[in-house]
């Protein structure tokens, strides 16, 4: 038998169940943010959550962010790795190419998975051009993004079970 979340989302996406909780920013993410800047050496992070059109920012470092419409596909960030050398001409629109939050020039992400659906993703970009990144960038990238989703995992798991201990003190 799964755990309260798992139930949850086999009946409705990852993506809206985690909306309809509300997993408002924090610290740790933040941290979580900052060790992707301070080992990839990219200028700024933020780790996100994804709807159907929007980026939900639950944590940042080097750029202050808000939540924003996507301006990436969800299947284009859909990926273990994704790497644009030159967002600002392929995304020419996304507010941290087009100096609404930045002006980056190269973006890496890493996908951040719930129970195997695609939920989010924690990205780095500089405005440098970076023309190609390193294995062991990558692999960084992909540890923050698991031990974020477990971050996740926990913290949505947590709000689902404090909303049963309530819906039970109010019997």
């Amino acid at each position: 038998m799964g755990t309260s979340l798992e139930k949850l989302l086999l009946r409705g996406s990852g993506q809206s169940v985690l909306a309809g909780l509300d997993l408002e920013g924090s610290a740790s993410f933040d941290w979580i943010a900052e060790l992707a800047v301070l080992s990839t050496d990219f200028d700024s992070a933020f780790v996100a959550l994804l709807d159907q059109d929007n980026v939900t920012v639950i944590g940042s470092y080097g750029v202050e962010l808000d939540n924003f419409k996507k301006t990436m596909a969800s299947r284009q960030l859909n990926q273990p790795i994704v790497c644009f050398p030159d967002v600002d001409v392929t995304f020419p629109n996304s507010p941290i190419v087009n100096g609404t939050f930045a002006s980056a020039k190269t973006w890496l992400s890493a996908g951040i998975y719930l129970f195997g659906e695609f939920v989010g993703y924690i990205g780095v970009f500089t405005e440098r051009r970076i023309k190609a990144v390193s294995e062991q960038q990558e692999q960084t990238m992909n540890d923050l993004a698991e031990i974020a989703g477990e971050m996740i995992r926990t913290k949505a798991s947590l709000k689902l079970m404090l909303g049963d201990v309530f819906s039970l003190v109010n019997r």
